[in-house]
């Protein structure tokens, strides 16, 4: 059914492409245009990899598939034709030797694929050669040949993981399955099998259709790793990161879906980990770049200066699918660690898991437990739910903080013999108690709980402020995704802490410092809690609680240190009367920052729930057509079974009247044969039938011979009493003769021999009585030859299947069956000389069958003749 649609739809594409398609021939390049679609602009790799082939191989133009397709209206390439002076005929010619005909047009050629080599052109072959072979098809051509010219001619870039998996959930949401089964075969086995892994969870595959309407972000998509992503069960972090690079780019456009469109991978590369709003050095880079038209090319200067202004207010580091993927090796390192303390089930995430293992323990009402140093805690006011995502936070923090000493644990039996590091039972222990303290229990924790202490000596002093931004270069864009650097870890690892990660001061400097990268990293997996800061007033101080063996340290007033801290960040121009005026503006800052916050992320609600109602739409839709499908299918299935079966039906029936057929001729041969035989003996007299009778007991096998003589020993023959009535035994004799003997009308079974080659010559190997009613016995006889390789033959060396032995051996009359070894059969013309003698043996049988019959019949009236007699 597949093939059937496929092949229609071929013929019906190379039909409509026979009809458009009006020849070849040499353009100018500076007449070659390509529009702008799908976010694509010169990849500058791509053209220098052209020109260094035509620089060793030289520029190649006149290979079909190295032609670029375009698109004319009919009145203008009938008037290029005439301006040529050649007729329509001549382009689709063969080339001459001069190669194809060059046509010149008054406005450009608008092209459907091969920008980068006719760009590679441009830059290599000489101003007088500067032509390229262009395939032209009339502008009226429907959408979806163009598509396949488009993807017939995408020869001349390899295309990622990323074009791929956009074009497959096109084709996905366009109802396209033909297109959409082409894009999925572009992909390895490997890519197939994660893909459909991912389609299987509609929250993840969610999560990346909302980014396909940004094409620049898809060159980083990395299906070879998706199972990967799977296997963490992070999907809540995993959804937020998703989410995070939408938000950035439909903010920065305010949801323009044609704006989104034009945005390139080079535009997206240049912007991906800088902080144009945090970083002074960024910003400079990013403005010379807008400025220049190096990035943001498809707009134009005011809607590139409005760019601008967007990036400079962007607070952290901007996101992209290549930072997604590099920041999951980051989050796959915390997620390990936090496992130790919870096995998911089956289907749940890992913050299911920690959710239902949530029970309120160490926790007050109303109040949340949070940790702002190593064995110091603090509380504030907040609801159940900000117990358990805040509790998960912390822990995942206290994750970044020593992933390097709890390591993964290796599983499995087969485990290789190599020096591992193995985790610190001391910091798996602080882990299990901050959990606990945190409200989590399950049995994973108390078993960690009972890991003897660490003995190495840990800080206990509330950490210092962290340093956000820092003069020079900072961070270089390199390391600000993945795996932190050894040295960076180690400073970040005292800071680490929600009161910290969630401190909502914004600085700028010139560069960008380590622990700026790992709380950018932290707000794209778990988000931006509503509070903007977890110092503020509203937080209580504790009582000291156990952390291991440390006891927990007071904790003074935040309010005061929040003042403190004010007043020290004021430089001596200012005076204290600046104090409420500053703390006014600060307040009404957050106030509108929060409203901002609030109003995008209702927008951002409401435009998810849009997208949520239309992803529903359309699979609901979908789901209908397939069941529609499977309904024709089944149907065209019942229709075929049908026709099937009354064709096996009426084959049935033909086989039951030539079965019929054969039947009535066989009796009417039967009974000419008994007529015959009647008339036979009706000339013959007594005396020359007993004659001939005792002629041909020699014929007769040997144990019905010695039967017939042990009956003449018993009786006697009375020759004197041979003439008695003859004319009344001629009238017996031709009466018997005409109905069957009593024994051969009672006996219904039919003697078949087995009869192997062995030596040159054929033997009897066995004989069986066998009822027609029930030739099991042939048959199972059959298949214990044909196991040991023994095949099956007629008396014409035809080879038979067990199931027709008995048929044919009755058939032809012989009762025979013939066996050939598999090892005889290279001696398959000496066996077939043998097939005259084997028909000769066959009419033997036959005479022989009628002299018994005669025989038999004689005997009997002999025996009752004389009875009468005596």
């Amino acid at each position: 059914m597949r093939q059937a649609r496929a092949r229609e739809e071929e013929v019906r594409l190379e039909v409509e492409k026979r009809v458009k398609f009006k020849g070849t021939a040499r353009i100018r390049l500076e007449q070659l245009y390509f529009p702008w679609k799908d976010g694509k602009e010169l990849n500058e790799k791509n053209v220098n990899r052209l020109k260094a082939i035509f620089q060793q191989h030289g520029c190649r133009r006149l290979k079909v598939q190295h032609h670029v397709p375009a698109v004319i209206g009919e009145r203008q390439l009938n008037d290029a034709i005439a301006t040529a002076g050649i007729s329509p005929r001549t382009l689709v010619s063969p080339p001459t030797v001069d190669g194809y005909p060059e046509l010149v047009f008054p406005s450009r050629l608008e092209c459907l694929h091969g920008r980068h080599r006719v760009q590679a052109g441009k830059e290599f072959l000489p101003t007088g050669d500067k032509w390229w072979t262009v395939d032209l098809y009339l502008t009226d051509t429907n959408q979806e040949l163009k598509t396949c010219l488009i993807e017939e001619y995408s020869n001349e870039e390899k295309l990622g993981e990323g074009e791929i998996y956009r074009k497959i959930r096109q084709y996905h949401f366009q109802r396209n399955l033909s297109f959409e089964n082409r894009w999925w075969a572009r992909l390895t086995p490997h890519g197939r099998k994660n893909l459909k892994s991912l389609l299987h969870r509609r929250e993840l595959t969610a999560g990346f259709d909302m980014l396909l309407d940004i094409t620049g972000v898809w060159g980083a998509m990395k299906v070879s790793t998706l199972h990967k992503m799977i296997a963490m069960r992070c999907e809540e972090e995993i959804l937020c990161y998703l989410d995070h690079i939408r938000t950035f780019f439909h903010k920065l456009f305010d949801g323009n879906q044609a704006a989104l469109q034009k945005v390139d991978e080079f535009t997206v590369k240049a912007l991906e980990l800088t902080a144009p709003g945090n970083s002074t050095s960024d910003a400079e880079t990013l403005r010379s770049q807008i400025r220049g038209g190096q990035i943001f090319g498809a707009f134009d200067d005011q809607e590139r200066e409005h760019i601008l202004t967007k990036l400079l207010l962007v607070d952290g580091l901007i996101p992209s699918l290549y930072t997604f993927f590099r920041d999951l090796q980051y989050l796959q390192s915390c997620v390990d660690c936090v496992k130790r303390l919870i096995s998911p089930s089956p289907g749940q995430t890992l913050f299911n898991a920690m959710e239902c293992a949530f029970t309120g323990i160490n926790q007050r009402d109303g109040q949340v437990t949070l940790q702002i140093a190593e064995s110091e805690f603090v509380n504030r006011p907040g609801t159940m739910a900000d117990q358990v995502n805040l509790g998960y936070q912390q822990i995942h923090a206290y994750a970044m903080r020593n992933f390097l000493d709890m390591p993964k644990e290796p599983h499995g039996e087969n485990i290789r013999a190599i020096p591992n590091k193995e985790a610190d039972k001391g910091t798996l222990r602080k882990l299990a108690e901050l959990a606990q303290c945190l409200g989590f229990e399950s049995p994973e924790i108390s078993v960690l709980k009972e890991y003897p202490y660490s003995t190495t000596m840990t800080a206990t002093d509330t950490p210092s402020k962290p340093v956000l931004v820092t003069t020079g270069r900072g961070e270089i864009k390199s390391q600000r995704c993945g795996l932190p650097r050894k040295r960076t870890y180690a400073e970040d690892s005292g800071f680490l802490y929600l009161n910290t990660i969630y401190d909502s001061a914004t600085e700028r400097g010139e560069g960008l410092t380590s622990f700026f990268v790992r709380r950018s990293v932290f707000f794209a997996f778990y988000g931006r809690h509503p509070w903007n800061n977890v110092n503020s007033a509203t937080f209580e101080s504790s009582l000291p609680q156990q952390m291991g063996h440390n006891q927990a340290q007071g904790v003074s007033d935040h309010r005061e240190e929040d003042i403190n801290e004010i007043l020290t960040s004021l430089d001596g121009t200012h005076n204290l009367a600046m104090i409420p005026h500053v703390l006014e503006q600060d307040a009404s800052h957050q106030e509108r920052l929060e409203q901002e916050r609030r109003t995008q992320a209702q927008l951002s609600h409401e435009r998810c729930e849009q997208q949520w109602r239309d992803q529903e739409r359309l699979e609901r839709e979908w789901q209908e057509q397939q069941e529609r499908e499977r309904q024709q299918q089944a149907e065209r299935e019942r229709q075929e079974q049908a026709a099937r079966e009354a064709q096996e039906q009426a084959e049935r029936e033909r086989r039951e009247q030539a079965e019929r057929e054969r039947q009535e001729e066989q009796e009417r041969s039967n009974q000419t044969r008994i007529r015959e035989a009647g008339n036979r003996g009706t000339q013959l007299d007594l005396g020359k039938l007993l004659t001939h009778s005792q002629d041909n007991t020699l014929l007769i096998s040997s144990d019905n011979g010695k039967g017939l003589r042990e009956k003449e020993n018993r009786e006697p023959e009375d020759t004197s009493n041979q003439d008695i009535a003859p004319t009344q035994q001629m009238e017996e004799d031709i009466t018997s003769s005409t109905t069957p003997p009593q024994s051969t009308r009672n006996s219904t079974k039919v003697r078949i021999v087995f009869k192997i080659w062995e030596s040159g010559h054929w033997r009897d190997n066995s004989d069986h009585l066998v009822d027609p009613s029930d030739t099991s016995e042939i048959k199972r006889v059959a298949k214990e030859n044909m196991k040991k390789k023994i095949r099956l033959f007629d008396s014409n060396l035809r080879m038979l299947m067990p199931r027709d032995c008995f048929e044919a051996a009755t058939t032809n009359g012989t009762n025979s069956i013939y066996l050939i070894p598999q090892a005889s059969l290279n001696a398959i013309s000496e066996i077939a000389a043998t097939a005259p003698e084997i028909r000769n043996n066959l009419m033997s049988c036959e005479e022989l069958g009628r002299k018994r019959e005669a025989v038999d019949e004689i005997s009997e009236r002999h025996h009752v003749r004389k009875k009468q007699v005596v």
